[in-house]
């Protein structure tokens, strides 16, 4: 099974961004062989920006939390439990 990951999310609408956000993330973090593409394509991403509103919320850096989870060894770890 092939993975490919490529995402280009600016002129697309906030939701939309955010999901492509919380995908490189997850495949960076979950997928092993395909951890270091999602690095590379966190960065081509870079920062995604959202109009959140009056609100306290702020949109997670791709490159930093596949790093994070990286660091603390979790790499390639799947979930137990899957909640809808």
């Amino acid at each position: 099974m092939v993975h490919e990951v490529h995402v280009e999310c600016q002129p697309a609408p906030n939701r939309v961004c955010l999901k492509m956000n919380s995908f490189v993330i997850a495949v960076g973090s979950r997928v092993k062989p395909r951890h270091d593409r999602a690095k590379d394509e966190a960065k081509k991403v870079g920062t995604v920006t959202a109009d959140m509103g009056d609100t306290e919320c702020k949109t997670p850096s791709s490159t930093e939390s596949i790093e994070r989870v990286a660091a603390s060894g979790r790499a390639g770890q799947q979930h137990k439990h899957i909640r809808c």
